[in-house]
């Protein structure tokens, strides 16, 4: 019996329930690792990998107070189920992207879009009392539901995107001690910096690349 109720003790359970996280944190950035590699190397296992860590990250972050970056994760998952199945379907053709510049008309409806949205959602964010950095967290919401739409049309100037928001995201995690997280989008800001470098590089050479 004493065993037993040592176990219930408010400080136990506590330190059990940092534990629980922490590992479904270190789970989630191992797979969305591993997610990443596959599909780099054009394997469609890497679209369920992504799936499953998406689902893990919306309850790691729900946990954390990080509302929007839950509510991104759905954004997420219904696009990796779309590769998944596009994937499926065209896994035998080569495909080509050629990397473009945005155009100046298109960055002057970026911009003002990604303010537009950081400000609403922020404001919304931040009267809600369980929510953590409500205006970073709206910032890289924001930016990101963009970037992953420049992303998809092949202009360059989402790699720029992608740089700032994990800037900001990086010190996010750090406060709220998911230093796994962290850690893994200090890995997701290297290669967007090599990205951007090798798209640019591509796009002076007029040189189509593999996705």
């Amino acid at each position: 019996w004493v065993g037993r109720h040592n176990d219930i003790l408010p400080g136990n359970t506590i330190f059990a329930a940092m534990d629980t996280w922490s590992a479904l944190e270190w789970l989630a950035a191992l797979l969305s690792l591993a997610a990443v590699g596959c599909i780099a190397a054009r394997r469609r296992i890497g679209f369920p990998l992504n799936i499953l860590a998406s689902l893990l990250y919306l309850l790691v972050f729900w946990h954390s107070g990080l509302l929007g970056d839950a509510a991104l994760q759905l954004w997420f998952i219904a696009w990796l189920v779309y590769g998944w199945m596009y994937w499926k379907q065209h896994e035998n053709k080569a495909h080509l992207l050629v990397p473009r510049k945005l155009p100046a008309s298109h960055l002057m409806r970026v911009l003002p879009l990604w303010a537009t949205l950081s400000l609403l959602l922020g404001f919304y964010l931040s009267r809600q009392p369980q929510a953590a950095f409500p205006w970073a967290d709206a910032f890289c919401v924001a930016g990101s539901l963009i970037a992953q739409v420049l992303q998809s049309r092949a202009y360059i100037f989402n790699w720029w995107m992608w740089i700032l928001i994990n800037l900001v995201y990086i010190p996010v995690y750090l406060q709220k001690e998911l230093y796994a997280t962290a850690g893994l989008y200090a890995v997701f800001l290297l290669l967007a910096v090599l990205a951007l470098r090798e798209w640019r590089q591509t796009e002076a050479e007029k040189k189509p690349i593999n996705v």
